[in-house]
Protein backbone atom coordinates (compact mmCIF):
# COMPACT_ATOMS: atom_id res chain seq x y z
CA UNK A 1 0.00 0.00 0.00
CA UNK A 2 1.58 3.66 -1.16
CA UNK A 3 0.54 6.96 -1.44
CA UNK A 4 1.47 10.19 -2.71
CA UNK A 5 0.95 13.80 -1.01
CA UNK A 6 0.90 17.10 -3.72
CA UNK A 7 1.62 20.37 -2.33
CA UNK A 8 -0.19 23.44 -2.89
CA UNK A 9 2.02 26.01 -1.40
CA UNK A 10 0.48 28.94 -3.36
CA UNK A 11 -0.04 32.33 -3.27
CA UNK A 12 -2.97 33.53 -2.22
CA UNK A 13 -3.78 30.41 -0.42
CA UNK A 14 -6.51 27.85 -1.39
CA UNK A 15 -9.58 28.38 1.27
CA UNK A 16 -11.51 25.49 2.17
CA UNK A 17 -14.48 27.86 1.17
CA UNK A 18 -13.23 27.95 -2.66
CA UNK A 19 -12.68 24.00 -2.94
CA UNK A 20 -15.16 22.68 -5.24
CA UNK A 21 -13.53 19.53 -6.09
CA UNK A 22 -10.04 17.87 -6.04
CA UNK A 23 -9.62 16.78 -9.53
CA UNK A 24 -7.42 14.01 -11.07
CA UNK A 25 -6.21 13.02 -14.44
CA UNK A 26 -5.67 9.39 -14.98
CA UNK A 27 -4.10 7.88 -17.99
CA UNK A 28 -4.45 3.87 -16.29
CA UNK A 29 -7.14 2.80 -13.76
CA UNK A 30 -5.11 -0.41 -13.39
CA UNK A 31 -6.77 -3.89 -13.12
CA UNK A 32 -7.11 -3.86 -9.52
CA UNK A 33 -10.10 -2.44 -8.22
CA UNK A 34 -10.46 0.11 -6.33
CA UNK A 35 -6.94 0.91 -7.46
CA UNK A 36 -7.69 4.35 -5.51
CA UNK A 37 -8.70 3.74 -2.16
CA UNK A 38 -8.99 7.05 -0.87
CA UNK A 39 -8.34 10.96 -0.96
CA UNK A 40 -7.85 13.12 1.82
CA UNK A 41 -6.90 16.74 1.82
CA UNK A 42 -4.96 18.81 4.48
CA UNK A 43 -6.20 21.95 6.01
CA UNK A 44 -3.76 24.62 7.87
CA UNK A 45 -4.97 26.61 10.27
CA UNK A 46 -3.94 30.68 8.80
CA UNK A 47 -3.93 31.48 12.52
CA UNK A 48 -2.59 28.97 14.83
CA UNK A 49 -0.91 26.96 12.09
CA UNK A 50 -2.27 23.57 12.67
CA UNK A 51 -2.97 21.24 10.54
CA UNK A 52 -5.18 18.29 10.00
CA UNK A 53 -6.22 15.67 7.73
CA UNK A 54 -9.40 14.77 5.82
CA UNK A 55 -10.90 12.33 4.11
CA UNK A 56 -13.23 13.39 0.96
CA UNK A 57 -13.27 9.64 -0.66
CA UNK A 58 -13.26 6.28 0.23
CA UNK A 59 -13.76 3.65 -2.85
CA UNK A 60 -16.69 1.49 -2.71
CA UNK A 61 -17.12 -1.32 -5.63
CA UNK A 62 -19.26 0.37 -7.41
CA UNK A 63 -16.66 2.79 -8.37
CA UNK A 64 -15.63 3.61 -11.79
CA UNK A 65 -12.73 5.63 -12.88
CA UNK A 66 -12.72 7.17 -15.61
CA UNK A 67 -9.52 7.10 -17.73
CA UNK A 68 -8.03 8.48 -20.00
CA UNK A 69 -9.26 11.79 -17.82
CA UNK A 70 -10.53 13.37 -15.53
CA UNK A 71 -11.90 12.10 -11.94
CA UNK A 72 -13.28 14.78 -9.79
CA UNK A 73 -13.66 14.08 -6.10
CA UNK A 74 -15.78 16.95 -4.04
CA UNK A 75 -15.44 17.60 -0.54
CA UNK A 76 -19.06 17.47 0.03
CA UNK A 77 -20.38 19.72 3.57
CA UNK A 78 -22.38 16.46 4.90
CA UNK A 79 -18.56 14.62 4.71
CA UNK A 80 -16.65 17.73 6.10
CA UNK A 81 -18.63 18.20 9.31
CA UNK A 82 -18.19 15.03 10.48
CA UNK A 83 -14.43 15.54 10.57
CA UNK A 84 -14.14 18.88 12.15
CA UNK A 85 -16.61 22.34 12.10
CA UNK A 86 -17.87 23.16 9.16
CA UNK A 87 -16.49 27.18 9.56
CA UNK A 88 -13.60 26.23 10.37
CA UNK A 89 -12.92 24.40 7.41
CA UNK A 90 -13.98 27.30 5.12
CA UNK A 91 -11.58 29.38 6.97
CA UNK A 92 -8.59 26.87 6.86
CA UNK A 93 -6.00 26.27 4.05
CA UNK A 94 -5.72 23.37 1.42
CA UNK A 95 -1.94 23.03 1.52
CA UNK A 96 -2.02 19.25 0.26
CA UNK A 97 -3.85 15.92 -1.32
CA UNK A 98 -2.94 12.79 -0.26
CA UNK A 99 -3.72 10.12 -2.77
CA UNK A 100 -4.04 6.76 -1.11
CA UNK A 101 -3.53 3.91 -3.92
CA UNK A 102 -4.21 -0.20 -3.53
CA UNK A 103 -4.70 -1.59 -0.38
CA UNK A 104 -1.84 -4.35 -0.87
CA UNK A 105 0.85 -5.52 -2.77
CA UNK A 106 0.23 -6.07 -6.31
CA UNK A 107 2.22 -8.39 -8.56
CA UNK A 108 2.69 -6.21 -11.88
CA UNK A 109 2.39 -2.93 -12.32
CA UNK A 110 -0.47 -3.01 -14.52
CA UNK A 111 -2.39 -3.23 -11.55
CA UNK A 112 -1.86 0.11 -10.20
CA UNK A 113 -3.59 3.27 -11.29
CA UNK A 114 -1.03 5.84 -13.12
CA UNK A 115 -1.89 9.80 -12.20
CA UNK A 116 -0.57 12.00 -14.92
CA UNK A 117 -1.78 15.51 -13.06
CA UNK A 118 -3.73 16.32 -9.94
CA UNK A 119 -5.24 20.18 -9.07
CA UNK A 120 -7.67 21.71 -6.98
CA UNK A 121 -10.99 22.88 -8.59
CA UNK A 122 -12.40 26.15 -7.45
CA UNK A 123 -15.74 27.32 -7.26
CA UNK A 124 -16.29 29.67 -10.40
CA UNK A 125 -14.18 27.00 -12.59
CA UNK A 126 -10.36 27.59 -11.44
CA UNK A 127 -7.76 25.21 -10.81
CA UNK A 128 -5.04 25.37 -9.19
CA UNK A 129 -2.36 23.01 -10.19
CA UNK A 130 0.06 21.28 -7.79
CA UNK A 131 3.49 23.61 -6.39
CA UNK A 132 5.84 20.78 -6.75
CA UNK A 133 5.37 20.18 -10.48
CA UNK A 134 6.43 22.36 -14.11
CA UNK A 135 4.13 24.90 -15.16
CA UNK A 136 1.64 23.67 -17.93
CA UNK A 137 0.87 25.17 -21.14
CA UNK A 138 -2.56 26.97 -21.55
CA UNK A 139 -5.50 25.56 -22.72
CA UNK A 140 -6.00 25.23 -26.44
CA UNK A 141 -9.19 26.68 -28.17
CA UNK A 142 -12.54 25.08 -27.95
CA UNK A 143 -13.85 22.51 -30.50
CA UNK A 144 -17.47 22.76 -31.49
CA UNK A 145 -17.30 18.77 -31.47
CA UNK A 146 -17.13 16.56 -28.45
CA UNK A 147 -13.71 17.49 -27.14
CA UNK A 148 -10.47 14.74 -26.97
CA UNK A 149 -8.57 14.60 -23.96
CA UNK A 150 -8.40 17.46 -22.03
CA UNK A 151 -4.81 19.20 -21.41
CA UNK A 152 -3.30 19.33 -18.38
CA UNK A 153 -4.48 21.60 -15.40
CA UNK A 154 -4.19 25.15 -16.00
CA UNK A 155 -2.80 27.52 -13.80
CA UNK A 156 -5.42 29.50 -11.65
CA UNK A 157 -5.35 32.63 -14.02
CA UNK A 158 -6.64 30.21 -16.63
CA UNK A 159 -10.26 28.45 -16.61
CA UNK A 160 -11.00 25.09 -17.18
CA UNK A 161 -14.50 23.30 -17.94
CA UNK A 162 -15.27 19.51 -16.76
CA UNK A 163 -15.05 17.96 -20.26
CA UNK A 164 -15.65 13.91 -21.30
CA UNK A 165 -13.89 12.58 -24.18
CA UNK A 166 -15.96 10.31 -26.81
CA UNK A 167 -16.26 9.48 -30.21
CA UNK A 168 -19.92 10.61 -31.16
CA UNK A 169 -22.27 7.61 -32.69
CA UNK A 170 -23.07 9.46 -35.68
CA UNK A 171 -21.72 11.30 -38.92
CA UNK A 172 -22.87 14.73 -40.12
CA UNK A 173 -22.82 13.33 -43.99
CA UNK A 174 -24.95 10.11 -42.91
CA UNK A 175 -28.74 10.05 -41.26
CA UNK A 176 -28.29 6.35 -39.70
CA UNK A 177 -26.90 6.03 -36.63
CA UNK A 178 -23.56 3.99 -36.49
CA UNK A 179 -20.54 3.96 -34.31
CA UNK A 180 -17.42 2.54 -34.29
CA UNK A 181 -13.82 1.87 -33.05
CA UNK A 182 -10.64 3.78 -34.24
CA UNK A 183 -7.61 2.43 -34.89
CA UNK A 184 -4.85 4.24 -32.53
CA UNK A 185 -1.15 3.14 -31.41
CA UNK A 186 -1.96 4.82 -28.25
CA UNK A 187 -4.67 4.23 -25.66
CA UNK A 188 -8.06 5.18 -27.08
CA UNK A 189 -10.52 6.99 -25.44
CA UNK A 190 -13.53 6.08 -24.27
CA UNK A 191 -16.02 4.68 -26.52
CA UNK A 192 -19.24 6.55 -26.64
CA UNK A 193 -22.75 5.62 -27.97
CA UNK A 194 -24.94 8.23 -27.30
CA UNK A 195 -28.83 8.48 -27.23
CA UNK A 196 -30.82 8.29 -30.41
CA UNK A 197 -34.22 9.68 -29.07
CA UNK A 198 -36.06 9.86 -25.84
CA UNK A 199 -39.47 9.68 -24.78
CA UNK A 200 -40.71 11.51 -21.11
CA UNK A 201 -42.96 10.06 -18.54
CA UNK A 202 -44.34 12.77 -16.53
CA UNK A 203 -47.88 13.91 -16.59
CA UNK A 204 -46.75 16.62 -18.07
CA UNK A 205 -46.69 17.99 -21.86
CA UNK A 206 -42.64 17.86 -22.73
CA UNK A 207 -42.37 18.34 -26.56
CA UNK A 208 -40.19 16.67 -28.76
CA UNK A 209 -37.71 19.41 -29.22
CA UNK A 210 -37.47 19.37 -25.21
CA UNK A 211 -36.64 16.02 -25.42
CA UNK A 212 -34.11 16.20 -28.22
CA UNK A 213 -31.86 17.91 -26.01
CA UNK A 214 -30.87 14.64 -24.34
CA UNK A 215 -30.36 13.22 -27.57
CA UNK A 216 -26.63 12.66 -28.86
CA UNK A 217 -23.44 13.93 -27.62
CA UNK A 218 -23.33 17.18 -25.03
CA UNK A 219 -23.22 20.00 -27.57
CA UNK A 220 -20.75 22.89 -27.22
CA UNK A 221 -23.15 24.76 -25.25
CA UNK A 222 -23.65 22.95 -23.08
CA UNK A 223 -19.65 22.56 -22.33
CA UNK A 224 -19.21 25.80 -21.79
CA UNK A 225 -21.53 26.10 -19.27
CA UNK A 226 -19.58 27.01 -15.97
CA UNK A 227 -20.99 26.48 -12.71
CA UNK A 228 -24.03 23.91 -11.87
CA UNK A 229 -26.86 26.12 -12.46
CA UNK A 230 -30.69 25.50 -13.90
CA UNK A 231 -30.07 26.34 -17.49
CA UNK A 232 -33.67 24.57 -18.69
CA UNK A 233 -32.43 25.76 -22.45
CA UNK A 234 -30.21 23.27 -22.31
CA UNK A 235 -31.18 20.06 -21.54
CA UNK A 236 -34.51 18.42 -20.18
CA UNK A 237 -36.06 19.01 -17.05
CA UNK A 238 -38.50 17.18 -15.04
CA UNK A 239 -42.08 18.01 -14.51
CA UNK A 240 -42.32 19.19 -10.84
CA UNK A 241 -45.71 18.00 -10.36
CA UNK A 242 -44.98 14.08 -9.97
CA UNK A 243 -42.30 12.16 -10.25
CA UNK A 244 -41.18 11.26 -13.41
CA UNK A 245 -38.61 9.30 -15.96
CA UNK A 246 -37.36 9.63 -19.21
CA UNK A 247 -36.34 7.19 -21.47
CA UNK A 248 -33.08 7.16 -23.74
CA UNK A 249 -33.10 4.97 -26.46
CA UNK A 250 -30.16 3.38 -28.21
CA UNK A 251 -31.08 2.66 -31.76
CA UNK A 252 -27.94 2.18 -33.35
CA UNK A 253 -26.11 -0.45 -35.55
CA UNK A 254 -23.74 -2.49 -34.46
CA UNK A 255 -26.02 -3.20 -31.93
CA UNK A 256 -24.67 -2.70 -27.94
CA UNK A 257 -24.49 -5.99 -26.30
CA UNK A 258 -25.01 -5.83 -22.50
CA UNK A 259 -21.36 -7.09 -21.46
CA UNK A 260 -19.77 -4.16 -23.46
CA UNK A 261 -21.16 -1.46 -21.12
CA UNK A 262 -18.90 -0.18 -18.45
CA UNK A 263 -21.41 2.43 -17.37
CA UNK A 264 -24.41 4.62 -18.04
CA UNK A 265 -23.16 8.23 -18.59
CA UNK A 266 -25.29 11.40 -17.61
CA UNK A 267 -24.60 14.92 -18.69
CA UNK A 268 -25.93 17.11 -15.75
CA UNK A 269 -26.40 20.62 -15.94
CA UNK A 270 -28.15 20.80 -12.84
CA UNK A 271 -28.07 18.01 -9.83
CA UNK A 272 -31.29 19.98 -8.03
CA UNK A 273 -31.20 21.03 -4.65
CA UNK A 274 -33.59 18.57 -3.87
CA UNK A 275 -32.27 15.19 -2.31
CA UNK A 276 -31.55 12.35 -4.92
CA UNK A 277 -32.97 14.01 -7.58
CA UNK A 278 -32.03 11.50 -10.11
CA UNK A 279 -33.28 8.39 -7.42
CA UNK A 280 -32.72 5.52 -10.10
CA UNK A 281 -31.39 4.06 -13.08
CA UNK A 282 -33.01 1.06 -15.27
CA UNK A 283 -31.43 -0.33 -18.55
CA UNK A 284 -33.44 -2.06 -21.00
CA UNK A 285 -31.95 -5.58 -22.32
CA UNK A 286 -33.24 -6.79 -25.23
CA UNK A 287 -32.56 -10.43 -26.28
CA UNK A 288 -31.19 -10.35 -29.56
CA UNK A 289 -32.90 -14.01 -30.78
CA UNK A 290 -36.45 -13.78 -29.22
CA UNK A 291 -36.94 -10.07 -29.35
CA UNK A 292 -38.01 -10.04 -25.14
CA UNK A 293 -36.99 -7.69 -23.12
CA UNK A 294 -36.72 -6.75 -19.60
CA UNK A 295 -35.66 -3.73 -16.87
CA UNK A 296 -32.79 -4.10 -14.80
CA UNK A 297 -32.25 -1.44 -12.07
CA UNK A 298 -28.29 -0.61 -11.93
CA UNK A 299 -28.75 2.31 -9.55
CA UNK A 300 -30.23 3.62 -7.05
CA UNK A 301 -29.72 6.82 -5.04
CA UNK A 302 -28.20 6.29 -0.87
CA UNK A 303 -27.71 9.34 1.34
CA UNK A 304 -23.98 9.50 0.70
CA UNK A 305 -24.30 10.39 -2.94
CA UNK A 306 -23.38 13.74 -4.90
CA UNK A 307 -23.49 13.78 -8.84
CA UNK A 308 -21.21 16.11 -10.58
CA UNK A 309 -22.42 19.34 -11.99
CA UNK A 310 -22.24 20.45 -14.78
CA UNK A 311 -20.32 17.30 -16.17
CA UNK A 312 -20.49 13.77 -16.74
CA UNK A 313 -21.72 11.60 -14.27
CA UNK A 314 -21.20 7.65 -14.78
CA UNK A 315 -23.36 4.63 -13.16
CA UNK A 316 -21.86 1.60 -13.52
CA UNK A 317 -23.21 -1.62 -15.15
CA UNK A 318 -20.19 -4.00 -14.73
CA UNK A 319 -19.86 -4.79 -10.95
CA UNK A 320 -23.07 -3.68 -10.53
CA UNK A 321 -25.81 -5.24 -9.69
CA UNK A 322 -26.47 -6.38 -13.12
CA UNK A 323 -23.63 -9.29 -13.40
CA UNK A 324 -24.77 -10.43 -9.56
CA UNK A 325 -28.39 -11.26 -11.36
CA UNK A 326 -27.75 -11.87 -14.72
CA UNK A 327 -25.57 -14.90 -16.07
CA UNK A 328 -22.58 -13.82 -18.83
CA UNK A 329 -24.27 -15.81 -21.32
CA UNK A 330 -27.55 -13.42 -20.90
CA UNK A 331 -25.03 -10.44 -20.84
CA UNK A 332 -23.37 -11.59 -23.77
CA UNK A 333 -26.94 -12.17 -25.94
CA UNK A 334 -28.54 -9.17 -24.98
CA UNK A 335 -28.84 -5.81 -26.68
CA UNK A 336 -29.03 -2.68 -24.65
CA UNK A 337 -31.70 -0.92 -25.96
CA UNK A 338 -32.91 1.85 -24.08
CA UNK A 339 -32.04 3.50 -20.51
CA UNK A 340 -34.45 5.12 -17.93
CA UNK A 341 -33.91 7.48 -16.00
CA UNK A 342 -36.03 8.17 -12.30
CA UNK A 343 -35.77 11.65 -11.36
CA UNK A 344 -37.57 13.61 -8.06
CA UNK A 345 -38.99 11.11 -5.54
CA UNK A 346 -42.19 13.25 -4.60
CA UNK A 347 -43.48 16.54 -6.11
CA UNK A 348 -41.60 19.71 -6.09
CA UNK A 349 -42.28 23.22 -6.15
CA UNK A 350 -39.67 24.52 -7.85
CA UNK A 351 -37.82 24.06 -10.93
CA UNK A 352 -34.64 24.59 -9.20
CA UNK A 353 -35.42 21.68 -7.14
CA UNK A 354 -34.78 19.28 -10.29
CA UNK A 355 -31.88 18.22 -11.89
CA UNK A 356 -31.28 19.27 -15.71
CA UNK A 357 -30.47 16.13 -18.04
CA UNK A 358 -28.14 17.03 -21.49
CA UNK A 359 -26.64 14.06 -22.59
CA UNK A 360 -27.22 10.73 -22.17
CA UNK A 361 -24.74 7.60 -23.33
CA UNK A 362 -23.55 4.45 -22.96
CA UNK A 363 -19.90 4.07 -22.16
CA UNK A 364 -18.00 0.92 -23.77
CA UNK A 365 -14.83 1.97 -22.05
CA UNK A 366 -11.48 2.40 -23.95
CA UNK A 367 -10.26 0.48 -27.30
CA UNK A 368 -8.44 -0.27 -30.33
CA UNK A 369 -9.53 -1.85 -34.03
Amino acid sequence: PRYAVVDFNVTPPVMGSQLQSVDLYLTGRGSLAPGITSIEIQMRSPTEGTTQWLTIYTATPADVLTCPGWNYFEAPPETVQTQMALDAYKADEVVAVKVNVNGTDVADKTELPVVASLGLHLYGDSVISGSSGPSPPPLPPRSPRPPSPPPPLALASSTTRRLTSSLTPTSPSKPTHSWHLHPSSSPAPDVMVWATSATCYDNSSTSGAILKRMVGPPSAKVLAIKGCKATSTLGWVPSMKSPSYAVANFNVSPLVIANRVESVDVYLLSRGTSNHGITSIDIQLMATAEGVSHWTTIYTASAADRLVCPGMNRFPVKGSAVQLSITQEVLGAAQVAAVKIHVNGTAVAYKSQLPIVAAVGLNLGGGTA
